[in-house]
């Protein structure tokens, strides 16, 4: 069998000779340690990244956007647009555990010079807890909602990357805002990164 898993860019393939009836153990043993191992990795990439506070240097205008990275991925843990929490007043709509996940489209503003990633923010349910295959979690069929013409209303996209790839801006496209990562952020991370350094 030939499993992809797009969202890390992977691939594998099982090859059994012998009984079929042990098939879905060692499917669900290869790939609950393949998916882990490679979860792990983009938790980091996503924390270096992505992760941090961002909000609206504009006189006037309070919005600020929180996002954290653990192992729900990229999760919007704060929105406030012109005053309004927008995860409690837009997003949910079930009365099932959710969150607000960030979900890249794999996107650019600008193809050529691969500036400017496009993400949505979709929401989904908590991972269900005790037994079962790791193939069983809630999966998000279409990340795309109502647009603002001519831009959907959970458009995100990521800003001024740095030499070390962090990004410096969100922009809300569809409200025509820009959110700059908060200093206070800047300077939580830098001591993070020499703590990090000095052990």
């Amino acid at each position: 069998m030939i499993t992809t898993i797009p969202d890390f860019e992977l691939g594998f393939t099982i090859l059994i000779a012998g009984s079929f009836d042990m098939f879905p153990k060692i499917f669900d043993a290869t790939g609950a340690t393949i998916v882990r191992a490679a979860e792990g990795f983009a938790i980091r990439q996503l924390v270096e990244r992505y992760a941090g506070t961002y909000a609206s240097t504009s006189h006037g205008s309070n919005s600020t956007i929180t996002l954290v990275a653990n192992k729900r991925g990229l999760v919007i843990d704060r929105f406030i647009l012109n005053g309004v929490d927008i995860l409690k007043n837009a997003f949910k709509v079930s009365a099932q555990s959710w969150y607000a996940q960030a979900v890249p489209t794999l996107l650019f503003s600008d193809e050529k010079k691969q500036e400017g990633e496009y993400w949505r923010a979709a929401q989904s349910n908590e991972r269900t807890e005790g037994e079962g295959s790791i193939w069983d979690d809630f999966c998000t069929a279409n990340i795309d909602t109502i647009l603002y013409p001519p831009f959907g209303f959970n458009e995100l996209v990521f800003w001024d990357a740095e030499n070390d790839e962090k990004f410096g801006r969100v922009e809300l496209t569809a409200f025509k805002l820009n959110l700059t990562r908060t200093k206070e952020q800047l300077d939580s991370q830098a001591k993070e990164m020499q703590e990090t350094l000095e052990l």
